[in-house]
């Protein structure tokens, strides 16, 4: 599978995986995966590593903040940020790029930014006082079957919705999206309105016009406040670079055409929202 469009439309979030180490040919494949850094939309420094839990420790598993959540993996794949401006959004831009690529290659990954210990992933990454680590992927090889956990936790967040196009898309006036003009965008609209994001909250709205798109956030107040109390990292922003990525992907694919990102504004915010980035194709 060498179409990024294609790995977007198969790529679900797995967390259960076939309970065996992967073999050296699939190690291999993966390494080479993480040793490659394509182009982030605002060249924030990110660089990720492929992590192995030897004969299934399940001591180190749960020090790692991922027992129980993630079952049969012992591999994960992790990144850091340098911190920065546009850090969360170019990290969420990043790691889903990665994780799309795995995906292509038949392995299964699920973004974690909530349950995982990032002080032991910090110490087997040698962390540096100016980066971060907002998320984590488990690969490995899907199971069969999703766990009990699994399915609850795909229950609890209606892994399988999505908002409507209504309410995710706008013109360049904020004002809500129909008829021919959703019609035009309507594939690449669809690969960013199934992005994953952090709760299943969707928190992008997207402006566009002819060859112009603006990403903006809104923000749930209440998810928000949790996140930043508990986790400390903008999880939500993450999110915007993950939706990013798959509207970057579509627009070079299914238009053909390469995508300049930048933070110059020029349409009304929808929504409440806030302005994120642009781009022209």
């Amino acid at each position: 599978m060498n179409s990024m469009v294609d790995a977007i439309k198969k790529r679900t979030s797995v967390r259960s995986f076939e309970d065996k180490n992967l073999g050296d040919q699939l190690k291999t494949e993966i390494r080479k995966l993480v040793s490659e850094n394509p182009a982030v939309p605002f060249s924030s420094p990110v660089r990720a590593q492929f992590i192995e839990i030897e004969n299934f420790d399940v001591s180190k598993l749960k020090k790692l903040g991922t027992y129980g959540v993630i079952k049969g993996a012992s591999s994960f794949v992790s990144a850091t940020v340098q911190k920065g401006k546009y850090d969360m959004l170019d990290f969420g831009f990043y790691f889903e790029d990665l994780l799309l690529r795995l995906t292509a290659l038949g392995f299964g990954t699920c973004h974690l930014g909530g349950t995982l210990d990032r002080s032991e992933f910090g110490k087997l990454m040698n962390v540096k006082e100016n980066e971060v680590i907002p998320c984590i992927s488990p690969v490995g090889i899907p199971a069969d079957k999703r766990h009990f956990k699994d399915r609850m936790l795909r229950f609890m967040a209606s892994s399988a919705k999505r908002k409507s196009s209504e309410e995710l898309f706008f013109n360049s006036e904020g004002k809500q999206l129909a008829g021919p003009g959703l019609e035009k965008m309507k594939e690449i609209l669809e690969l960013v309105r199934w992005a994953p994001s952090a709760s299943n909250r969707q928190p992008w709205r997207v402006s566009f016009d002819e060859n112009r798109a603006e990403f903006h956030i809104k923000r749930s107040a209440i998810y928000g406040k949790l996140i930043e109390m508990t986790i400390k990292h903008d999880l939500q922003m993450v999110d915007i670079g993950i939706a990013m990525n798959h509207f970057h992907h579509g627009i070079k694919e299914i238009f053909g055409t390469e995508v300049k990102w930048s933070d110059d504004q020029k349409h009304q915010n929808p929504e409440k929202s806030l302005f994120v980035a642009s781009c022209t194709w």
